[in-house]
């Protein structure tokens, strides 16, 4: 029987491109909106200081935060993480 490490199965790196990638097309799409962190943190109900880390790249959003923040500055997050697909 052979057991396989869970980080021997999984692309470290790819997958902190994509968070990357991610946090950056939220961070842009609120800009464009023109709503601040402040904002948007009231629209959500996120701190602002945790929307802060996230775009910051000093903490990962979970699916939950990009939901609220999706629905907040009316962005279609399937269309996001499906442009985001081949993180290279």
């Amino acid at each position: 029987m052979e057991i396989f490490r869970a980080s021997s199965l999984v692309d470290h790196d790819r997958a902190s491109k994509f968070v990357d990638k991610v946090v950056t097309a939220f961070k842009e799409q609120r800009q464009l909106a023109e709503v601040s962190q402040y904002r948007l943190a009231e629209l959500t109900g996120l701190s602002r200081e945790a929307i802060r880390l996230i775009e910051n790249g000093q903490r990962s959003p979970t699916l939950h935060s990009l939901f609220l923040m999706s629905s907040s500055l009316g962005i279609d997050l399937a269309a996001i993480l499906g442009d985001l697909e081949n993180c290279e």
